[in-house]
């Protein structure tokens, strides 16, 4: 199989899916006018991160948007940026980001997907990350050093670098280790959201219960990768905070470093 950008041959993953998010309600006011990865760091946005770490990949890039449709459509045309859009309308009303997942996944008759948040800036190299595929799902892992920390996001527990457990936001991890973003998932993974939605009885749903339905109810097994480098996630308005001291201390470094005239 060829895809159309002609340059994605069989048995590699030919697709990237930037997951952008939610309403963002923890960052009203300023989320009801721009998304969160829209939101600058430095002289470009977030997701212009994410599309920098892409390019290399050379994939069809899917864009995985909400009420902000307008907003990443009017980003596209301003950066050039080779990506579809998909609306997916009210997550909420159309089952969370699983439910996308197949919907997208379906219309291009099911080929293994490369999921990226949308929302994160990281120096992980993604082609490193997708050197470890081989046809299982499998899920970038990082270490977040805390147990205070890791509160903040889901906890993973491993055993021999497979995912054996996933949790949301415990009060008591089991774990310093959370799921960071990065995934490749296979067709046959895809096809098993209708019977994940089934499962749960309800539309809206994180999307770390549907890894902890893989793995605890399904026994399939899901292997995972551990990465490295600076990893920030866009949650809590003091993150935004963090990822400009990243930024800055960065570009202190780069200027110490630079070479003199």
């Amino acid at each position: 199989m060829e895809t159309d950008n002609g340059r994605c041959k069989a048995g590699k993953v030919c697709h990237a899916v930037v997951i952008t998010g939610g309403l963002a309600t923890r960052f009203y006011p300023v989320s009801k006018v721009i998304p969160k990865p829209l939101l600058p760091v430095g002289n470009k946005s977030v997701i212009d991160y994410v599309m920098d770490s892409l390019k290399p990949l050379n994939m069809d890039v899917w864009l995985l948007v909400n009420a902000y449709a307008s907003a990443f459509q009017s980003w596209a045309k301003v950066n050039e940026a080779n990506v579809h859009l998909t609306p997916v309308g009210d997550s909420v009303e159309l089952g969370g980001v699983a439910a996308d997942l197949y919907d997208l996944a379906e219309s291009l008759d099911f080929p293994d997907l490369f999921l990226t948040w949308g929302n994160m800036i990281c120096t992980v190299d993604y082609q490193k990350f997708l050197d470890k595929y081989d046809g299982k799902p499998l899920l970038g892992i990082y270490n977040v050093g805390s147990l205070d920390v890791v509160k903040r996001y889901g906890v993973a527990v491993l055993s021999d670098s497979r995912l054996v457990e996933y949790r949301e936001k415990p009060e008591n991890p089991a774990s310093t280790l959370t799921y960071m973003g990065l995934a490749v998932f296979p067709s046959y993974i895809l096809k098993m959201i209708p019977q994940f939605l089934q499962f749960i009885g309800h539309t809206h749903h994180r999307f770390g219960e549907y890894l902890n339905w893989l793995v605890e109810v399904k026994g399939i097994e899901v292997k995972t990768a551990m990465v490295e480098g600076d990893w920030l996630y866009l949650d809590w308005p003091d993150s935004y905070e963090r990822m400009w001291r990243w930024y800055l201390g960065k570009s202190v470094a780069d200027r110490d470093n630079s070479d003199p005239e």
